[in-house]
């Protein structure tokens, strides 16, 4: 019995040491992903102000008189939003595996209380 019930102690720390160290990962993959998150987020920013020069520049009497300049400017604009958009979709994504990382975090916490 003793022999038993030492194998379901070492088997048990074992699992421990499997939880503690998953715990671990998750807790550094949201660090990790909490900085990617707030990158995606200054490059979605930077990109809204380019479209806003861009336009601002799309719309200075100067350029009116340009077609060609005109067609460029588009192009520029159209290409940053298309990046901006996809930006969006990667800090969606972000979101969804930090709230569920954050969940299995708050999980592991509050198991370990009781």
């Amino acid at each position: 019995k003793l022999a038993r019930a030492h194998e379901r102690l070492v088997g048990l720390i074992g699992q421990a040491h499997k939880v503690d160290s998953r715990h671990s990962q998750v807790q550094q993959g949201y660090v990790y992903l909490q900085q990617q998150q707030a990158q995606a987020a200054a490059q979605l920013d930077y990109g809204s102000e380019q479209v806003a020069d861009l336009m601002m520049q799309l719309q200075h009497p100067e350029t009116q008189l340009q077609p060609g300049l005109q067609m460029a400017l588009v192009e520029q604009i159209q290409q940053v939003q298309g990046s901006t958009a996809g930006l969006q979709g990667v800090i969606a994504d972000l979101e969804e595996q930090l709230l569920a990382w954050g969940v299995e975090l708050s999980g592991a916490v509050q198991a370990r209380r009781t």
